[in-house]
């Protein structure tokens, strides 16, 4: 294999493919789709806000300019837009979990337009999830109505952000444990496998999701009294890891 990685790298971006490729194979993706998508992900990667040039771009791709031309053409269609209004949203509910804000401070907070930070504030106060408030010095600002609310959605596109914002922590964990050597802040990562009755497991969830949110609003609580904080997140996730069935198996029933 004529690969300039060093082998280690390429296992790390092969553990981390497999996720991707096992829903790929349950939906039967032909392999030019999943291309595609591969270099969609990473063009939004490198070219976001503050990103790379073009011919930056093209360089680390390992590709021309005229490929990097005909990906950005795909990004511009509206594929990305529906999920990039989810995902913004969410961007600006969590700046605003942080202490109320003006519009201003959150397009510097979260790195968006002023004008499609203000548009989604209306949104969210016609939903009932910000409150706009005029205060004493005449400067309109937003609060989130319910801090550490629940997110949980049924709506397709609100569950695949959360999916990404999900991957977005499993990614920063991976980043800083195999990167972040030199970062004493806290890094934990942990798998634990058992046996248990689903009623049992629905009653231990429920009260490890509590637990969680608990801790999170004391150590919040406990930052912004002290005046110092970094911003941490953890994730969960707890399901049955039965063996998939074989496409052999599929076929036959």
């Amino acid at each position: 294999m004529n690969d300039p990685l060093p082998e280690i790298q390429r296992r790390l971006v092969y553990a981390l493919l497999q996720p991707a490729i096992t829903i790929c194979r349950r939906l039967h993706v032909p392999l030019d789709v999943v291309e595609q998508l591969c270099r969609l992900a990473y063009y939004e990667q490198l070219r976001g806000p503050g990103g790379a040039t073009q011919a930056e771009a093209a360089e680390i791709l390992g590709r021309s300019i005229r490929t990097v031309v005909n990906v950005e053409r795909l990004a511009r269609t509206d594929f990305l837009a529906p999920e990039n209004e989810v995902r913004d949203a969410r961007r600006i509910e969590e700046a605003l979990a942080l202490g109320s804000l003006t519009a201003g401070e959150m397009s510097e907070a979260t790195q968006l337009l002023l004008h499609d930070v203000e548009r989604m504030l209306v949104a969210l106060a016609g939903s009932g999830r910000a409150l706009a408030a005029t205060g004493d010095d005449g400067v309109v600002r937003y609060s989130l109505v319910t801090r550490h609310q629940s997110l949980v959605q049924s709506d397709l596109l609100p569950r695949i952000d959360g999916l990404r914002h999900q991957l977005e922590v499993l990614t920063a964990a991976v980043v800083r444990r195999f990167f972040g050597a030199s970062d004493q802040r806290p890094t934990m990562a942990r798998t634990l496998a058992f046996l248990g009755r689903p009623e049992d497991v629905q009653a231990f969830g429920d009260e490890l999701i509590r637990t969680l949110r608990r801790g999170a609003v004391d150590v919040e609580e406990h930052s912004l009294q002290a005046g110092e904080h970094d911003r941490y997140a953890v994730t969960f996730a707890l399901t049955p890891i039965d063996p998939e069935p074989s496409e052999s198996s599929r076929r036959t029933r």
